[in-house]
Parts: C-alpha cells; structure tokens; sequence
C-alpha cells in the first residue's frame, strides 16, 4: 500500500513539473508581444481541456496603462478572452476584435477586473478519442500614462 502511495505522488509531482515547464514555454513563446509594455512577472496558467474554461481576477492599478495577452498551446486553437469589470460588465470580447488574444486598457481608478479564457470544443473529436488539453497563460504587461 505504502508503494502505491509512494508512486502516485511520484507520478502526480512529475505531470505538475511537466505541466509547469509546458506552460512557461508557452509564456515565453507570446513575451514579445507584449512590447512595449513590461512584462510584470507573474505567470498566471492553467492546463485545460478543449471545451473547458478558467477565471482569473486580477486588480489593475490607476494611473497605468496595460495589455492583457492570452497565450495557448499550439494545439487548443484561438482561446476566447473576455474582460468583465467588477460589476461584471463585458469590456472586452475579444470575438468582438476579430478574436484579438491581447487587449490594451487605460485605468482610471484601481478595479478588480475578471479574464475569462475558453478553449473551444473540438469538432473533430469523436466519441472513444481522448480530448487535447494544453496550457493557457495570460501575461499582462505595464507602463505609464503620460
């Protein structure tokens, strides 16, 4: 018993390195899009399948001007991105901006805003196969209105 114990942690601990190190690829591969923003460091990821979604709430500070980029693995597709404010008001659809992944915003006062990321349910997959899932990262970067 202790063996198989022993095993799953060890199988779980190498899927999350795994994980980890899929999704910090996929973040550094989108980096260059954000300039001329600064990058702020913080990697925000998630592996999903197709079909599935994630929230992430994030508090953006006034006086700032910055870009939201969402970034996937190459093999989900074009994510949906949506930006809610904190009265969950839509202000940012990006299937309104020609499935845009990134989105700059000028903030006037600090607000908790919500990104909602989707990946898209496949239609090719048919019953018995697996399901793709991959990494989603949104990176947002920073500068300063002047």
């Amino acid at each position: 018993m202790r063996k198989v114990i022993l095993f799953t942690i060890l199988v779980l601990a190498a899927s999350l390195q795994y994980s980890d190190a899929q999704c910090k690829k996929v973040a550094k591969k989108c980096l260059p899009s954000l300039t001329p923003y600064i990058y702020t460091g913080q990697l925000n990821s998630t592996t999903l399948f197709e079909g599935e979604s994630a929230e992430l709430v994030m508090t953006f500070t006034g006086g700032q001007q910055y870009r939201v980029l969402a970034c996937a693995s190459d093999n989900l597709g074009a994510v949906s991105v949506v930006i809610l404010d904190s009265k969950r008001k839509v202000v940012f659809n990006n299937k309104d901006h020609n499935g845009s992944p990134s989105w700059d915003l000028r903030i006037g006062a600090t607000d908790d805003y919500t990104i909602q990321i989707g990946v898209p349910a496949s239609t090719t997959n048919k019953a018995g196969n697996i399901e793709q899932s991959g990494c989603v990262a949104v990176l947002v970067g920073f500068r300063n209105v002047e």
